[in-house]
């Protein structure tokens, strides 16, 4: 769904990176995340869960565990939701483990900020796995700064960790007097 919303939608926010015949990595997100949730998950949410409902998914045991664990946090993180007024845009990237270290994420991610100041964006933000620590090196080198941090996913069975985001953010056209965090 994401990536449709990118390439159908807002297709000057996606790059991909090739050669030699071989794909290298992409960056993709959205320059105001208003549209994407509106088309990605609002529009279509009623329809998916249905779905899932007519299938019987949410009264298989893993689903009724991961629900169960799930639906609590995702209620309660209205709270922790970033500015989207300071940083409407965001982004997400992935690389081919041969790409990585070369300079080609780097590319793809100042692409992407170019393009962003260019439509005015005021801010930019990425999700990144607390437990990433070379993603959120690579973010921290390319000017981006952690907004916060959340428990995106608790896993179906308490043995295993939950999924713990980082929100990085790098504002593009900060106020006048304000640093560019």
């Amino acid at each position: 769904l994401l990536t449709r919303y990118t390439t159908d939608v807002e297709p000057g926010a996606c790059w991909v990176a090739a050669g030699d015949g071989r794909l290298g990595g992409y960056v993709a997100g959205s320059m105001d995340d208003r549209g994407l949730v509106r088309r990605t998950v609002l529009a279509p949410g009623p329809r998916i869960f249905l779905s899932a409902l007519f299938r019987g998914v949410p009264f298989r045991p893993w689903s009724l565990r991961f629900l169960v664990r799930n639906v609590p946090l995702w209620m309660g993180r209205r709270a922790a939701a970033p500015d989207l007024g300071t940083h409407p845009g965001h982004l997400h990237i992935n690389l081919a483990p041969e790409a990585r270290g070369a300079g080609v994420g780097a590319t793809l991610v100042r692409r992407f900020l170019d393009a962003a100041r260019g439509a005015g964006v005021t801010g930019v933000r990425a999700n990144v796995r607390e437990d990433n620590a070379a993603a959120r090196r690579f973010f921290e080198r390319q000017g981006f700064g952690p907004m916060g941090r959340f428990v995106a996913f608790r896993a179906a069975s308490s043995d295993l960790p939950d999924w713990v985001t980082v929100v990085y953010g790098l504002r593009l056209h900060p106020e006048a007097g304000e640093e560019a965090a």
